[in-house]
């Protein structure tokens, strides 16, 4: 009897992990761009997820909102800024480049291009002293 219940309970198991049909749009096209937006946005309470992969409270309200924002007629363009006015850089998996954290990226270029060009000079100093002439 206790497989009967665990063969059940397994197969079973995909079933709720589908989503809700009733959260789905009802236009093809709408709900593709929601899926497509879904994957371009974070979920703010997860670590590295989006919003399409989250189960958390926040990220439906988050898919609710864009597909809300779909049905009544907004551009994705449009979602997504207010979701970035509302949430942050963070809510982007694809954050814009920002002129004030250049130097957090371009720092390590100029840090290994520095070791670079004084262990070459280092080198050159070193085969310079070894030459008897």
């Amino acid at each position: 009897m206790i497989r009967v219940v665990l063969a059940l309970l397994f197969l079973s198991t995909p079933a709720w992990a589908m989503q809700d049909p009733r959260e789905a749009l009802a236009n093809p096209a709408q709900e593709q761009r929601a899926q497509a937006l879904f994957h371009d946005l974070r979920c703010v309470v997860c670590q590295n997820q989006t919003i399409a992969e989250s189960d958390a409270a926040i990220a439906r309200d988050m898919r609710k909102l864009v597909r809300d924002r779909i049905e009544s007629g907004a551009t994705d363009t449009d979602i997504v800024n207010e979701l970035h006015r509302n949430y942050g850089d963070f809510v982007l998996m694809t954050p814009p480049f920002d002129p004030r954290t250049w130097i957090l990226w371009g720092m390590p270029l100029l840090i290994l291009g520095v070791g670079g060009f004084v262990a070459v000079r280092s080198l050159s100093r070193a085969s310079n002293m070894d030459d008897p002439s």
